[in-house]
């Protein structure tokens, strides 16, 4: 069922033992790519969440405070890119 050359024999605690260097490396090139990417989504989760958008305008109620969203929308928007 499982590629037991691959994986080792497993220790008394269920995990396979690592055979070399190489297979510790990689494991920690894994998770570092694994933390990195879920922070990378934690912030482009956090910059979509924050970020001025028309949904966010037209749901309020007051004319003056709907207006004065749509002013600040369009000044981000009229932003060059950030190099």
């Amino acid at each position: 069922m499982y590629d037991r050359d691959h994986l080792g024999e497993p220790n008394v605690d269920g995990e396979p033992e690592l055979k070399s260097p190489e297979d510790v490396t990689d494991r920690f090139g894994l998770r570092v790519a694994l933390v990195v990417t879920c922070v990378g989504f934690l912030i482009a989760a956090i910059w979509l969440a924050s970020s001025p958008s028309f949904q966010k305008c037209s749901a309020f109620e007051n004319l003056s405070d709907r207006i004065a969203c749509y002013e600040g929308l369009r000044t981000a928007l009229l932003q060059p890119p950030a190099r």
